[in-house]
């Protein structure tokens, strides 16, 4: 029912939605600007402290998620923080990654794990510019991603890690066939935010690498088709412009 009410309600009343059903199941956030802003500050500073990453030999060890209302509530949490990505709400979205990161530790795995981690690795990186523990983070995102079996969150994962983190330390070129593949998972698990998202920087990095015009072409015609057909315009839009230039 909510995927249902999320899908057909405009991105910043599905945002308010979500956080009301997770409040009224007692995992609640600040809603208003000052008080969030303050908190999402505070837990991505302790989040992104060296001393709070754990080392991947912990997060091996940990057992999967196996509490049916926890499962229920990072589900939530993975729709709240897609949502507030896609509305530029920083502070929702670092509040939201934050929290899921530590049930992460404290209640075991889930298959939104490997975003989670990938989400925080961007944020340390970006904004408190702290490179080296924002690799640590992604390192453990992508080792998650290796070890869970359910890839539903995969395109989420490659989009934030090789747009946001492999973008400072890997070629270009290396990083076009992992669009490509976040985009096919995303498109097979249905989740078509973030498969839209990989398909635009899929098509960017494949213009700035120099990539036949010809085969460019081809691939933004495919790439808008479908992103419009999702109903995702702002993707298709800038697939657009990129087609343009």
């Amino acid at each position: 029912a909510h995927r249902v009410m999320v899908k057909n309600l405009p991105n910043v009343e599905a945002l308010e939605y979500s956080l009301d059903i997770l409040d009224s199941m007692g995992c609640s956030f600040p809603r208003e600007k000052l008080p969030q802003s303050l908190h999402a500050s505070i837990s991505l500073r302790r989040a992104g402290a060296t001393k709070h990453i754990p080392k991947f030999e912990s997060m091996s060890d940990l057992p999967a998620m196996d509490d049916p209302e926890k499962r229920h509530l990072m589900e939530l949490m993975n729709s709240a923080f897609a949502l507030a990505y896609a509305q530029e709400n920083t502070a929702c979205f670092v509040l939201v990654i934050c929290r899921m990161v530590r049930w992460n530790l404290k209640f075991g795995l889930h298959e939104s794990s490997p975003s989670a981690f990938a989400c925080l690795a961007s944020c340390v990186v970006h904004l408190l510019g702290d490179f080296q523990n924002g690799k640590a983070l992604a390192n453990i995102a992508l080792a998650l991603l290796n070890k869970l079996e359910n890839k539903s969150g995969s395109s989420s994962t490659l989009f934030f890690l090789n747009s946001f983190i492999s973008s400072w330390f890997a070629p270009s070129v290396s990083r076009i066939d992992v669009f490509a593949e976040g985009y096919k998972s995303g498109a097979s698990h249905g989740d078509t935010y973030f498969a839209s998202c990989t398909a635009v920087s899929y098509i960017s990095t494949k213009l700035l690498s120099g990539r036949d015009l010809e085969s460019l072409e081809n691939d933004c015609r495919k790439y808008v088709t479908r992103i419009e057909a999702w109903n995702h315009p702002k993707q298709a839009g800038t697939i657009r412009v990129l087609w343009q230039s």
